[in-house]
């Protein structure tokens, strides 16, 4: 006998940026950007291109130190998630950043480092999140194995 799960996304829920995740044998709602979240929840847009050497000397000593060039394409990887709202792995294609960049997001965002960038940079040019593209309420069905 194999089981069925079924959970319902209204658009509401889309509205709020909840999407479905499926984790181990049970799927349950997850926010499906963490990174255009984090802004939304915060207020802020992003800068409207990549960061230029002058803006990055800004910032740069708010980072933690990594290997040459890792922290920076990591911080353009983060802003072009939140501006264009492609995938991660397209972002990285684009950016050339590592699938580092998800765990620099996540421990910037503890400490409280990723708001600091941010207020170094309110003079730059922002733009605001795109709009999530919803789809109609529906109902996931899928089966445990």
């Amino acid at each position: 006998m194999r089981a069925v799960d079924y959970l319902r996304v209204s658009t509401e829920e889309q509205k709020k940026g909840y999407g479905v995740a499926r984790q181990s044998r049970k799927a349950t709602r997850h926010i499906t950007c963490t990174v255009r979240a984090w802004h939304a929840t915060n207020g802020l847009g992003v800068p409207a291109a990549p960061l230029s050497d002058e803006e990055w000397a800004r910032i740069a000593p708010l980072l933690p130190k990594g290997r040459r060039g890792t922290v920076r394409r990591s911080v353009d990887a983060i802003f072009c998630k939140a501006r264009t709202g492609k995938s991660r792995p397209d972002v990285i294609k684009e950016t050339g950043a590592t699938v580092q960049a998800s765990k620099h997001f996540d421990a910037w965002t503890r400490d409280d480092t990723w708001s600091c960038v941010n207020a170094a940079l309110t003079d730059v040019e922002q733009v605001p999140l795109p709009e999530i593209r919803l789809l109609p309420s529906m109902v996931v069905e899928g089966r445990v194995r």
